[in-house]
């Protein structure tokens, strides 16, 4: 067998094993109902500069004004990101949640960089986060 045929083997079976990774994430979102999958979602609000929220609605309409939940997702300060909320234990109680009437918020936050500590700018995030709410609740109901 040549070089050439044995890269082209291991090309295949990578490109084969990416497709299957792909597939198991999507059979993964779908069978255990992740929040994307059902509901109006609006990604990547900003709340300030160069940080962003998704605003998952609720699926069913419940109350007058939707009572809000923030959802920051987990990861020591160090790593993590808000779309997390789709692929973690949590997700049942999200959508069961937004079933029942309530706007689910994840947010990105400061986050440890290159030896700089993420506080107090984490903390403030989720101020801020707070303080957007606050002010756009009209928008969103």
């Amino acid at each position: 067998m040549t070089k050439t045929t044995i890269l082209k083997r291991l090309a295949l079976l990578f490109l084969i094993g990416v497709f299957l990774f792909l597939i198991g994430i999507l059979i993964y979102l779908y069978a255990f109902k992740a929040p994307i999958t059902s509901g109006k979602v609006i990604y990547h609000q900003p709340y300030k500069p160069g940080l962003s929220l998704d605003i998952y609605q609720p699926t069913q309409t419940t109350k007058e004004k939707s009572p809000v939940l923030l959802f920051f997702h987990g990861g020591a300060w160090i790593a993590g990101m808000k779309e997390s909320i789709n692929g973690n234990r949590f997700h049942g109680a999200i959508n069961t949640l937004r079933d029942s009437g309530y706007t689910v918020i994840s947010a990105t936050y400061t986050l440890a960089r290159n030896g700089k500590s993420p506080f107090p700018d984490c903390i403030e995030d989720a101020f801020d986060v707070v303080k957007w709410v606050k002010k756009n609740w009209k928008v969103y109901n």
